[in-house]
């Protein structure tokens, strides 16, 4: 029987609902997940009860594209 952690598959974007940040399924750690902001940095676990899927909107705000994939806006007026 599969944990509840495994609701959520590595990659998806969840919400902490204890805390209101969008961290991206890293793995799942016993019956946690392990989110990661979604432009890297450490790691945190969240029980699966207190996580959400990431509406398009808020995944957006946060500079994911809508393929998933996470981008950041350019630098002002260097093309880059």
């Amino acid at each position: 029987m599969q944990s509840d952690a495994a609701t959520y598959r590595p990659g998806v974007h969840v919400i902490d609902r204890r805390t209101g940040e969008l961290g991206r399924v890293m793995d799942h750690e016993g019956s946690h997940l392990q989110l990661r902001p979604p432009h890297g940095g450490v790691e945190w676990d969240c029980p699966p009860d207190a996580a959400r899927l990431a509406t398009q909107a808020e995944r957006r705000a946060a500079g994911i594209a809508a393929n998933g994939t996470e981008c950041r806006p350019l630098a002002e007026g260097t093309g880059k």
